[in-house]
């Protein structure tokens, strides 16, 4: 399997916290600079990950579109 990241130009990432029933609970972005794809996307999950657990949510389903990232785990 040949798996291309792409050419390296300015990214960013965002998403959103949801609770239980799908509510809204925070969103957030950042900007990250030069980078790929793949960047952003593992950026994007770390970033939520982390404000999750820091807003005391310790049981956490992540969801993505990126089957590649998923495959890293």
């Amino acid at each position: 399997m040949t798996i291309v990241w792409g050419q390296p130009r300015l990214v960013g990432f965002g998403g959103i916290l949801r609770g239980l029933v799908g509510n809204w609970l925070k969103c957030f972005y950042g900007d990250l600079g030069l980078g790929n794809n793949m960047k952003t996307k593992l950026s994007g999950l770390l970033f939520g990950l982390c404000l999750a657990w820091r807003l005391g949510y310790k049981d956490v389903l992540c969801v993505s579109d990126s089957f590649y990232a998923i495959l890293l785990e």
